[in-house]
């Protein structure tokens, strides 16, 4: 069963509020705020230099990361969330084949999910002796729906559930039943922080301490930062933005200007933008935003006949990144996800815990993939419209492999 809804961006912006009171009313953006704000008070270490990357740790309860290393501690450097021993670590699948999936996603109202959700289904019936994925997907603000295709797919007893959760904290009940049924539940992109989910994320408070080092070391430490939300409450919006805060504080001479909002949509960007150029005569140096909105902004400031700043990129389309190509020095930093390193990570974790190999603790995160100057040509699909999401490498088995045992 497969249901679409498609939403134009009127829509999407209208949307905005009822999303913010979704996630307030299931107690998600308390939970969120206060974690990211810890991360980015509560571990800091003694005074640095503007550009260096803060060290905020993290918090691990299970014991393993410092098993494992500095690289994959570096991997957790802010973490919003707690590290848990996995609930799945001692876990013995009993399910036989043919195997049922069910996944529970959102809509692809965007060029990210309208990569994921084919390549996600695509890449799940790969899987040896898997036969069906039940896919169902909903719109960015249908969390009861959500929750009740969830419901729908225990009673349906697959084998395993993969869940885009809208908003994480209803969806810790609902990994509980999973894993009281023996059913592996799956948390993509989005963290359900229980020891009874296994997360497949970005440690997005980590992705802006990076960025925001980089971009205050390109503009010398000094200037007026645009920080640009896609919606305020979301889970993304509220670590990046503290990640980012955190990067600025060792830098007196920079400004960080947070006021505007683009509701995740270039188009809203480059209003809200170009509304705030023509009322701040003031030099930019440099602008961050939450994600997908940098073509937006670029137009605004080229309609105002205003410099282009350095620019902090989070979820890049191919256009954008062929325009850092005839640009170089525009791009201080960027970072994306891609929907080839979800699915992959995806497929990975269900053919482990098939073979009797499980996740040690519930976060398999990481950083996400770098993308500079350098490397532009790696993440540019040949043949790719502009809007179209960058693919490559993320969370690929090489790392993920050390989680498991």
């Amino acid at each position: 069963m497969e249901r679409h809804h498609v939403f134009t961006r009127r829509a999407l912006s209208r949307c905005a509020a009822t999303l913010t009171a979704t996630l307030v009313s299931a107690g998600g953006i308390g939970a969120l705020a206060t974690t990211a704000t810890s991360a980015a008070k509560g571990t800091a270490h003694a005074a640095r230099a503007c550009g260096a990357v803060p060290k905020l740790g993290y918090h691990d309860k299970s014991g393993v990361l410092g098993k494992l290393g500095k690289k994959y501690q570096a991997q957790f450097n802010g973490f919003a969330n707690p590290i848990y021993k996995s609930a799945y670590r001692n876990f013995r699948f009993k399910g036989k084949p043919p195997y049922t999936i069910g996944v529970a996603v959102t809509a692809p109202i965007s060029p990210t999910q309208a990569a994921l959700d084919p390549m996600l289904v695509k890449q799940l019936k790969r899987i040896k002796g898997v036969k069906k994925v039940v896919e169902l997907t909903e719109g960015p603000t249908a969390l009861t729906t959500q929750l009740q295709e969830a419901h729908s797919l225990l009673q349906q007893h697959v084998n395993f559930l993969v869940i885009e959760p809208l908003v994480p904290q209803p969806f810790i009940s609902i990994a509980a039943a999973a894993r009281k049924a023996g059913i592996p539940f799956i948390s993509i992109i989005n963290d359900t922080p229980t020891p009874n989910a296994i997360n497949i994320d970005p440690n997005s408070v980590g992705d802006a301490l990076v960025s925001g080092a980089k971009l205050a070391k390109a503009i010398g430490g000094k200037g007026l930062v645009l920080g640009v939300h896609g919606i305020p409450s979301t889970g993304v919006d509220v670590q990046s933005f503290a990640g980012w805060t955190q990067a600025f504080k060792a830098c007196p001479g920079i400004t960080f200007d947070t006021s505007i909002t683009g509701d995740f949509s270039p188009d809203a960007a480059k209003a809200a933008v170009l509304a705030y150029l023509n009322t701040h005569p003031q030099p930019i140096a440099g602008v961050v935003q939450t994600a997908g909105m940098d073509s937006g902004i670029i137009a605004a400031f080229q309609q105002a006949g205003r410099p282009i700043p350095k620019l902090i990129d989070a979820g890049p389309a191919v256009g954008e990144l062929e325009g850092f190509k005839a640009n170089p020095g525009q791009l201080a930093y960027g970072y994306s996800i891609t929907p080839q390193g979800v699915t992959m990570a995806a497929k990975y974790v269900i053919e482990q815990m098939i073979a009797g190999h499980n996740p040690q603790v519930n976060e398999l995160a990481s950083l996400s993939a770098v993308i500079t100057d350098a490397n532009l040509s790696k993440y540019i699909t040949k043949g790719a419209q502009p809007q179209s999401v960058v693919e490559g490498p993320w969370d690929p088995p090489s790392y993920l492999k050390k989680f498991f045992k």
